[in-house]
């Protein structure tokens, strides 16, 4: 590890990361949805000669990146970065899936699951504003039984306790989005799609047991879009 490791995630992926990166001391990075943004954070580090710092970055439409060769998706590092990995375990008699249980084990068995709802047609773009604008008014206690935690909109970047009614400002630039953290570590996340169509929703679970978790999911799944239909 270099001196003051980095690594950056997008917001919407996988927060898993965050835990893992605590025990190794670790500092964690988040930027909006954009692999642009990624390679902002890289450029920064290298205008105060802090390149080095940099070890990992990624958001959840598969992209990821190490080290400053490339400031975009590249799936020849990635692909190099997985051999490595793969070799390193073999010799120790172990596979990256064994690794993988092993992280789950202690972490919880995280699903990040995104669910793509459609709002096509001249009236889409209208349609998921309203509802947007719905959910904005209309914050639920609750979500699939479970209970919200925090509440966070990012156009007006600020995030709310909703026990204490405590508010916090988002470190990030305003963008249409809004998120519940929900308790046993569940969240959701909307947004509508900046290129398509679309309503995303973007929904992680982390449970000390994989069947646990993939139920979990699909009840939080069936709830949002519940939400999002009325």
């Amino acid at each position: 590890m270099p001196q003051n490791p980095l690594t950056i995630r997008s917001v919407v992926s996988s927060s898993l990361v965050d835990r893992i990166a605590k025990d190794a001391k670790i500092e964690v990075v988040t930027v909006l949805t954009g692999f642009k943004y990624i390679g902002e954070q890289i450029l920064l580090l290298e205008q105060k000669g802090e390149q080095n710092r940099f070890i990992f970055g990624y958001e959840e439409s598969c992209g990821y990146l190490a080290g400053t060769y490339v400031r975009d998706k590249d799936a020849v590092v990635t692909s190099m970065l997985l051999a490595e990995a793969t070799s390193y375990f073999r010799a120790r008699n172990m596979s990256p899936v064994d690794v993988l249980e092993n992280i789950y084990k202690k972490y919880g068995y995280y699903i990040n699951t995104v669910i793509n709802m459609e709002f096509s047609g001249i009236d889409g773009a209208n349609e998921m504003k309203d509802i947007m604008s719905s959910l904005r008014e209309n914050v639920p206690l609750e979500i699939a039984q479970l209970k919200v935690l925090q509440y966070s909109d990012f156009e007006a970047r600020k995030r709310t306790d909703t026990e204490t009614g405590e508010l916090f400002d988002i470190p990030l630039p305003k963008t249409d989005m809004i998120s519940y953290q929900l308790e046993n570590s569940a969240e959701v996340m909307i947004r509508p799609s900046g290129t398509e169509p679309k309503m995303k929703v973007y929904i992680t679970t982390a449970q000390a047991e994989h069947e646990d978790s993939k139920e979990l999911t699909e009840k939080i799944k069936t709830a949002v879009q519940e939400m999002i239909k009325t």
